[in-house]
């Protein structure tokens, strides 16, 4: 039967996350200041698109399948845009 309570409790389930942070995007405004300063304050492996103004982020060991111990998540670090918000 089509929108039965069970129907709703199950989407539901499938919608709840985790709670893990899995991925970041942290924006800059200096390249190469933001990838000194993580860099040299976190200790993370960076790896530059320039041509994309990227700086892909592994925050502790990895292999091509993405980190290879518990604890660590990729991200980024990425020109940040001008913003056009409404005040």
């Amino acid at each position: 039967m089509r929108g039965c309570r069970a129907d709703v409790l199950e989407l539901m389930e499938l919608n709840v996350m985790s709670g893990r942070v899995v991925h970041f995007e942290i924006p800059f405004a200096d390249g190469d200041r933001a990838r000194a300063f993580y860099q040299g304050a976190f200790g993370w492996s960076l790896v530059p698109i320039p041509e994309m103004s990227y700086t892909v982020v592994s925050t502790g060991p990895t292999t091509e399948r993405g980190p290879s111990e518990p604890g660590y998540i990729g991200g980024g670090i990425e020109r940040r845009s001008a913003c056009r918000c409404a005040a």
